[in-house]
């Protein structure tokens, strides 16, 4: 999650909430987990939200590979 925000920290919104659970009666943390396609300003403010999804994604594997580019040793994205 933390490799996630380091490469898109404007559109990966992370909220930690206490959530009340009934079979224990304690208040336990849960992390609200959002990409918010708003976030991030595209070259044309009147795209559809569908336009935004996919500049989003054009964007984000921009980074990542400008990020691997940069840092080949580093890059360990586990997506299990």
């Amino acid at each position: 999650m933390a490799q996630l925000k380091y490469i898109m920290p404007e559109a990966i919104e992370i909220k930690r909430v206490l959530r009340f659970n009934e079979q224990t009666s304690c208040m336990k943390p849960e992390l609200h987990v959002t990409v918010n396609a708003d976030a991030v300003e595209c070259d044309d403010g009147k795209l559809k939200s569908e336009s935004k999804n996919i500049y989003l994604r054009k964007l984000f594997r921009s980074r990542l590979a400008d990020f691997y580019r940069d840092h080949p040793q580093v890059l360990c994205f586990c997506l299990c």
